[in-house]
């Protein structure tokens, strides 16, 4: 049985400017670097969400070149619970960052606003949900 989300890994094809991207986001710091050995090794910052889980920013060079030479490539959707959005909100603002949407009433309750990140991925920033989800 699963007992939680460990990380969320986003493929990223430039790793310092999707990490000045999301310290503004975040208005954190990353917690850790790693880096594979070799002239042409991945490379991964990690960010600490919580207690238990962490976003993973990764480059790895062949990696990246085929994303940027795709059209569409896979993108992923992150949403991240926030603790005051409409804060959140007017701060990314003043940063610089422009949000997809405005903020908005979310089907789920709560109010939540999109933001894309350097490499095309939506994420989505909010309140916690006030709907619990049914059980398919």
């Amino acid at each position: 049985m699963i007992s939680r989300l460990q990380a969320v890994w986003v493929t990223v094809e430039d790793l310092e400017r999707s990490v000045r991207f999301y310290s503004t986001l975040l208005d954190s710091q990353p917690a850790a670097r790693l880096k594979g050995k070799g002239p042409n090794a991945d490379q991964t910052v990690c960010f600490e969400l919580s207690d238990a889980t962490r976003l993973m920013l990764w480059h790895e060079p062949a990696v990246a070149t085929a994303l940027a030479e795709m059209k569409n490539p896979a993108r992923v959707d992150v949403d991240l619970e926030v603790d005051d959005v409409q804060a959140l909100f007017e701060r990314l603002v003043r940063s610089g960052i422009d949000p997809l949407t405005d903020l908005t009433e979310h089907e789920l309750g709560g109010r939540t606003f999109d933001v894309q990140d350097p490499d095309g991925n939506r994420v989505r920033l909010g309140n916690r949900w006030a709907t619990p989800l049914a059980k398919a």
